[in-house]
């Protein structure tokens, strides 16, 4: 960045220039035919940048007729700025064409400041700042009540084949860092999203959510804390069925992500009325992705509340699928490689009846 406005400092020495580019490339990226003109004077000076098209990594496509016009444009020997200028372009995630940017050049520092407000797109609402100095970079963004059904498709180039027939996602996304180091801070919320898979694995019904937490590149992998509530409405993960209109679930964990597994060294998880654990463990990913170890160091559940949500799925092809159950059950279980290890429990006030009279 520093480079390119060095070259545009020198570019406009003259009082008027034109430039152009048939081919710019980047990692993911290709920028074609990018003409650049700029006419300094006393009265002002204006200066306008086009770009035919900019070719984008599958799903984003590619943008075309892309154009900013700065005027006035601000070109002292102190900085280069132009500090609100219409910025137009046609992308099929744009629900207008029409933006405002902003950019800033300190000469003395090197510090450079971009920002995009004002852009309608996804249903919604997105603005984008960043930030360069000596000491690293830093990048904020935020979006509201971007449409859950327009984000889905693009969420097919991850693996995930999900439908959405409504939903809002609304939040911020803010990084920052250098050569040594990343670091991602975001706060999001999920509104009303009715959603399902292709496989009949994952659906959900107005259900309601947030998602906050930091990550961070460690090792070969990632480090994050997350905060997960899920406040109303129904979510189906086979196969575990949450109606959580009055008991709404909260988790907190803190986990380390890398591509054949992930570690949660902290789980607490909490379902209102129903269910209480503190946990550690590993998931196996790969071939035979699934959960490898897990410590429950403290388990606290309501039967009445608990067994039909978290108990009775997992047990329909056991003697103990059809139960009516009330009282409590306290303690802790291990399992070791994918199986039972150790599991220690303490019944108060536990009654149990089978539908079928069996016992």
């Amino acid at each position: 960045m520093r480079k390119f406005l060095f070259c545009l400092a020198l570019f406009v020495a003259q009082p008027a220039a034109a430039l152009h580019i048939g081919l710019l490339e980047g990692a993911g990226w290709q920028a074609r035919d990018l003409r650049m003109q700029i006419t300094l004077g006393q009265a002002g000076s204006q200066g306008v940048i086009q770009l035919a098209e900019v070719a984008l990594p599958e799903p984003f496509g590619s943008i075309q007729n892309l154009r900013l016009s700065c005027q006035p444009l601000i070109f002292e020997a102190k900085r280069i700025a132009c500090l609100d200028a219409p910025v137009s372009a046609q992308w099929q995630f744009l629900d207008k064409p029409a933006a405002r940017a902003s950019f800033e050049y300190i000469a003395a520092t090197g510090e450079v400041r971009l920002s995009l407000k004002q852009l309608s797109a996804l249903g919604g609402q997105l603005s984008m700042h960043y930030e360069l100095n000596a000491e690293g970079w830093r990048a904020n963004g935020e979006m509201q009540a971007l449409q859950a059904a327009r984000i889905a498709p693009l969420l097919a180039s991850a693996g995930q084949d999900i439908s959405a027939d409504a939903g809002n996602l609304s939040g911020q996304i803010k990084a920052w860092g250098n050569e040594e180091q990343l670091n991602i801070d975001f706060n999001t919320s999920l509104t009303e999203l009715t959603a399902y898979d292709a496989a009949g694995e994952l659906a959900s019904e107005k259900l309601t959510l947030k998602l906050s937490g930091v990550a961070a590149p460690y090792r070969e992998g990632w480090r994050s804390r997350l905060h997960l509530a899920l406040q109303s409405g129904q979510l189906y993960v086979n196969p575990v069925f949450l109606d959580l209109s009055g008991q709404p679930l909260d988790l907190f964990t803190r986990l380390h992500y890398f591509p054949n597994a992930v570690l949660f060294d902290e789980l607490q998880l909490e379902h209102k009325n129903s269910l209480k654990l503190e946990a550690e463990g590993s998931i196996e990913l790969g071939e035979k992705t699934g959960l490898k170890n897990l410590s429950v160091n403290k388990l606290s559940a309501q039967l009445a509340q608990a067994y039909p949500v978290f108990l009775q799925p997992f047990l329909l092809d056991s003697g103990l699928g059809e139960l009516e159950t009330l009282g409590q059950i306290q303690g802790d279980l291990q399992m070791r490689d994918g199986g039972l290890q150790s599991i220690n429990l303490q019944l108060q006030a536990v009654t149990a009846h089978d539908k079928q009279q069996r016992y």
